[in-house]
Parts: structure tokens; sequence; C-alpha cells
């Protein structure tokens, strides 16, 4: 599947960015600004999937996630959003979160990226919220929006990647719970339970001990 994704689609992806780097080109000398403006767009956004695309063939998943870590990740992908779709996408960070598995914050960072596309794409609302914090030893993902809200039977249905978001968790052993919000919007929100440290365990031990 790697060498499938290398050297088949991340191919035809840069064959189509090289053919729109051309168009955005001819425009600008034909002065036509918007076609060009479009064109450089489209460029950007192929070259962004031909990057994504390759580090998944190395299996690396998210792209820059293992330097950079999940916060820093989810705020990219809030700009991105900004950028992309012309809608407000912020990050709230609250706690320190510690650096997790690799594995793990793969998953965190595919589900909330599921889970944005999904309000961008059904919510019909104007803002989505990204929230990552760290309470009682677990960390909290949530994404909420304020459009129209989930319907029982878009929630069952299999096309926006509701499934994919609750595998994901199972995988990693989280929790998935996916809920209209009570005045307008969805909410997605995401609870991993963070490993326990031999220090933990010595620290409820003595504290046993002492009462």
């Amino acid at each position: 599947m790697g060498r499938e994704l290398h050297d088949g689609l991340c191919q035809n992806l840069a064959g189509i960015a090289a053919l729109s780097a051309t168009l955005s080109r001819k425009s600008t000398v034909k002065s036509e600004p918007a076609v060009s403006a479009a064109a450089a767009e489209i460029t950007k956004l192929l070259n962004d999937s031909i990057t994504q695309a390759r580090d998944l063939a190395r299996g690396l998943g998210p792209v820059g996630l293992r330097e950079i870590g999940l916060d820093s990740a989810l705020e990219a992908l809030a700009h991105d959003v900004e950028q992309m779709f012309r809608t407000s996408c912020t990050l709230e960070c609250e706690g320190l979160i510690p650096r997790l598995d690799h594995e793990v914050e793969q998953h965190l960072f595919r589900i909330a990226q599921q889970a944005v596309h999904n309000a961008v794409a059904h919510s019909r609302g104007d803002r989505i919220e990204i929230r990552l914090c760290l309470r009682d030893g677990k960390v909290l993902l949530a994404v909420r929006d304020d459009g129209v809200g989930l319907s029982e039977g878009t929630r069952d249905s299999d096309g926006i990647g509701l499934h994919t978001m609750a595998y994901r968790a199972r995988l990693i052993g989280a929790s998935l719970e996916v809920r209209r919000r009570t005045r307008r919007g969805t909410v997605v929100s995401c609870v991993f339970q963070l490993p326990e440290t031999p220090g933990d365990a010595e620290d409820r031990d003595h504290a046993r001990h002492t009462t």
C-alpha cells in the first residue's frame, strides 16, 4: 500500500500540481488575478496533499505530528481550516498536556480532523471550537460547532466518518461521544486515560498506608 501511495497517487497529484502552477503563471501574464490566485491556492493544497500522502506511505501519520506534538498540530489544523474554508476555527488548551505515544497522538489528531471536517461540511454553522485539556489523569479532546446539529439518522450514517472516529478511539482505549448541544450544534468528545506511571502507583500505596 505504501508503494502504491508513493508511486501512484503521489505521482498523479504531482502532475496535477504542475499543471495548476502553469495555469497560475499563464493567468498572471494575461492579467487574470482571480484565476491566478485560485490556481495558486489549488497548487498549494495539492502540494500539501502530496506531502501527507508521502508521509502516510512512510507510515509517519499526520505531517509533523511527531516533531511538534498534538497541541501544536491541532493549532495548525485550526489555522488551516480558517484559511481554507473562511470559517472561524479556534483551539483552546487547558493544562500542560504531556507527550503521548505517537500512535495515540496520531489517532487523536485524526479524530479531531474528521470532527472538524464534519462540522465544515454538515453543520452550516459559523464557529468551530477545538478543546484539549487534562483532567484527573485524562486527556479530553472535544470539537464543537454552533450549527444545525446532527440528526439521529446522520449520527448513524457511515458517510461522515463517525464509525471511523469510534474505531480510532477503540484502538487506543479511549471513549467517544457524539451528541447535540443543548442550544444548537454538535459536540464530539474523546476521553483518553493516561497510562499509569510507577510513581503514581507508589503514591497511592503510600496514601493507603498513611491513612
